[in-house]
């Protein structure tokens, strides 16, 4: 047989041609539409005083944050992923410690991942905390 298997081979006496599409460990990141924005400290109480929102905030964070698309958050992907996340205005409100008590915190299983519903916790933790630092530079 070819090693390609779009060619054609032999089969008995007549010519098979054999097309194979073969999709192994494709992964494709999700993408949310209508996404509250999450950049700005005035984008913190809206998103918190509404749960739809902040499903959607923290599902299009998951996605965005997860970049091996495991469906899980390791602790290398929050560390450098967060930040990127939630932009700069945001990101320098928060420490490394900050960002470490977080995930100890949310990773509530010990694994060293987050799963969705732990960092949908992380996020309702973060957000707040944002908020006060935020309150607290002004």
């Amino acid at each position: 047989r070819p090693l390609d298997p779009t060619k054609s081979f032999r089969l008995g006496d007549g010519t098979t041609a054999l097309t194979v599409d073969l999709v192994v460990g494709c992964k494709q990141r999700k993408v949310f539409k209508d996404v509250p924005p999450l950049r700005t400290a005035a984008d913190i109480a809206p998103i918190l005083a509404d749960a739809a929102a902040l499903e959607l905030v923290a599902k299009s964070g998951f996605s965005q944050i997860d970049d091996d698309l495991s469906g899980l958050i390791s602790s290398d992907e929050f560390h450098q992923g967060f930040n990127k996340w939630v932009g700069p205005e945001l990101a320098a409100l928060l420490t490394e410690l900050d960002l470490q008590t977080l995930w100890l915190k949310a990773d509530e299983d010990d694994s060293g991942f987050l799963k969705y519903d732990e960092f949908e916790s992380l996020l309702k933790e973060a957000l707040p905390l944002l908020a006060d630092r935020a309150a607290q530079t002004r």
